[in-house]
């Protein structure tokens, strides 16, 4: 089992120490038709899925800046005294971007309004950072995200991570490596929601991404910035990866999927032959078994108890659940007793096994000792615990003739245990037993977001997310002996 919990609380409000890893900026200035600023202009930015107001003035200058915003879209309104109210509208706000967006009022009474339907301009003039952005539909739509296989990771969900693939500069293989334009492997800064979940407890950082990686449903971008940070990024070195999580908004929505693997929907391997069991002929190519489902759902909107609250406008939340679940075969060899042993019959690994003896096996066939008694030790003699005696304040006990334990003297606690072994494989002392066991990994990757609009400058958010791996035999997570449960 493999549990990893990340639970963030993030207030946004007034106070300039909120990370803005993980939101968005628009600035520009406002001018008149002869390019001339106006000042104390009211400016009110717009989420326009959750109709949350952002309000602003200009300067002196004309100049305004609405900073913190949530990834999203967006419109902006202008109005001043002696000018028509402009509304530019079409704005999408990406993570950690800001935006450039200069307006100008025409003359009018401010009864009047102007409607601009238009996206921001794609010249990058206010930050000299290299970024990325990649949304849920591309991660969806290119085939990029296995499941169970290598690129998805140990975790065997779809992995976000491989969008990475498409990045100039960025080699990366799922659990062992991120390597951004040359900067050491696994280097990279990740930001959930704005806040550090960088992982650097497992050494030497293989399966790090992994354990802490996030359901691709549940995503709304990734911000991927490979080079020249803010100083705010200082800790990143290969890479920075500013990861949102979807919110609800004023209307339902839901989503479900079905990723499913099976061998019958498989090509034949090539120049292959499936004769099938006697009795029960195939025929046509070969198709090895493999069959993995990888299901799940999303629902968000706003928060509404009938005749007792209604967050439309307010309060928000968006949940998200994704099970991954592959049937395993672990084949394994292993030493159990051999029937000699479960006999109590251990002659052919001591000298004291007499004709039974087999040195071939490696054992000192030479006395390795002396007791109390001056009688010779050999190695790997059973002594009868029985037969102790003190001698000169030392313990003496005399061993097992032929190294033979009589089976009266057995355990009943050891005879139970015996029976449950199962049947070996060979008659070998050692790899006498080929393993089979049948098993299933399964992953749970539960999530939730809730949003609060407290007031025009005071925003809260928490995210809660859960991944646990389950697997009986510990594979591929550790190596277990593959025994059966009992």
């Amino acid at each position: 089992m493999r549990p990893i919990t990340i639970a963030l609380c993030v207030l946004a409000g007034a106070v300039e120490l909120f990370a803005q890893a993980g939101t968005g900026t628009i600035t520009g200035i406002i001018t008149d038709p002869t390019g001339a600023a106006i000042a104390n202009a009211n400016v009110e930015v717009r989420n326009t899925e959750t109709n949350a107001p952002y309000p602003t003035a200009t300067t002196e200058t004309g100049a305004y800046t609405v900073p913190r915003l949530p990834p999203g879209p967006y419109s902006v309104t202008v109005s001043a005294s002696g000018f028509k109210k402009l509304t530019r509208s079409g704005i999408s706000v990406d993570a950690g971007q800001t935006i450039p967006l200069n307006l100008t009022l025409e003359v009018g009474e401010t009864t009047e309004s102007v409607t601009v339907q238009a996206e921001a301009t794609l010249l990058k003039t206010e930050s000299g950072d290299v970024a990325h952005d990649i949304t849920l539909e591309q991660l969806d739509d290119l085939p990029i995200l296995g499941i169970g296989t290598a690129n998805a990771g140990s975790i065997g969900i779809r992995n976000p991570f491989n969008s990475v693939q498409l990045l100039p500069g960025v080699t990366y293989a799922g659990n062992f490596a991120m390597i951004v334009n040359g900067a050491p492997t696994n280097t990279a800064g990740y930001r959930l929601e704005g806040l550090d979940f960088t992982n650097h407890v497992t050494p030497p950082n293989n399966f790090a991404i992994q354990m802490a990686q996030p359901s691709a449903d549940a995503i709304q971008e990734m911000a991927i910035q490979t080079s020249n940070y803010a100083p705010e990024f200082g800790q990143a070195g290969g890479g920075l990866f500013n990861i949102i999580m979807k919110s609800g908004t004023n209307q339902f929505h839901g989503t479900a999927y079905e990723y499913y693997v099976n061998e019958f929907l498989n090509a034949g391997d090539p120049f292959s032959f499936n004769a099938g069991t006697p009795g029960n002929p195939s025929g046509g190519k070969f198709r090895p078994v493999n069959r993995r489902n990888d299901w799940g759902g999303t629902f968000g909107g706003p928060v509404r108890i009938p005749k007792i609250y209604n967050g439309t406008d307010k309060t928000f939340f968006f949940f998200s659940y994704e099970r991954y679940k592959e049937d395993q075969a672990l084949t394994f060899t292993q030493s159990l007793p051999n029937a000699q042993y479960q006999a109590g019959n251990f002659s052919a690994i001591s000298p004291n096994g007499g004709a039974g003896f087999n040195p071939a096996l490696g054992v000192p066939a030479t006395p390795i000792a002396k007791d109390a008694l001056g009688n010779n030790i050999y190695a790997n003699e059973i002594f009868d615990p029985l037969s102790r005696t003190t001698v000169n304040g030392q313990q003496v006990a005399m061993p097992f003739a032929n190294n033979i334990i009589p089976q009266a003297r057995f355990s009943p606690v050891a005879v139970a245990i015996q029976n449950l072994l199962p049947p070996l494989s060979n008659s070998g002392l050692i790899s006498n037993y080929s393993g089979y066991n049948l098993g299933e990994r399964i992953t749970d990757v539960p999530s939730i977001k809730v949003d609060q609009i407290i007031g025009p400058k005071q925003k809260l958010s928490l995210f809660f997310q859960n991944s646990v791996t389950n697997v009986q035999y510990s594979t591929p997570n550790g190596n277990a002996d593959g025994l059966p449960p009992l």
